[in-house]
């Protein structure tokens, strides 16, 4: 996120993560990005189906995290 915050200037940054890969949404969440939306039965290619989570954070909560911290 520091590389495309900080030095591509984005204004947002955003993930998708397959849900059952519970370790990758909790550090989503650890580095202080929120969940937007759940996407069901999503088509990844090769045959493949899974449960898919976005999630994002925004250049204003990524600075302020630096002082106040990122939600646990």
């Amino acid at each position: 996120m520091g590389i495309a915050v900080e030095r591509l200037s984005a204004k947002t940054v955003w993930c998708k993560i397959m849900k059952p890969n519970r370790a990758s949404s909790a550090l989503a969440l650890r580095l202080g990005m929120e969940l937007m939306s759940t996407t069901e039965s999503m088509s990844l290619g090769h045959g493949r189906i899974e449960d898919v989570e976005f999630y994002s954070q925004d250049a204003a909560s990524y600075f302020n995290a630096a002082y106040y911290g990122s939600p646990k």
